[in-house]
């Protein structure tokens, strides 16, 4: 999976975790000054602090998929230089030397 999408999950779901607390207490406190349509404001805070609490139990899952993936064992992954192996086998190996016979590589 790598480690960028769940550190761009976390990050998503502290921002939204944030603004919909914040939505929550303008409402809880006094939501039909700031907010226009709300009949239930009570309500509404309630259900942005349950829509805050989902983004929140994705930044705990987006956590625990970062540690995962650094405990993985990558070391046969990757070469000297940080760049991930592929594979390809013989073909991959035929390609390399052309490279070099060719000055390329």
């Amino acid at each position: 999976m790598g480690l960028v999408t769940p550190s761009c999950c976390a990050i998503f779901s502290v921002c939204g975790a944030v603004f919909l607390c914040s939505i929550g207490l303008i409402l809880s406190s006094s939501g039909s000054i700031y907010i226009k349509g709300i009949n239930d404001p009570d309500k509404a805070s309630t259900t942005a602090y349950l829509a805050a609490g989902c983004y929140a139990s994705t930044f705990v899952l987006s956590l625990l998929f970062m540690i995962k993936d650094r405990r993985t064992d990558r070391s046969g992954s990757y070469d000297e230089a940080g760049y991930e192996r592929l594979g390809g086998g013989e073909e991959a190996k035929s390609l390399l030397e052309r490279g070099k016979q060719y000055g390329t590589y």
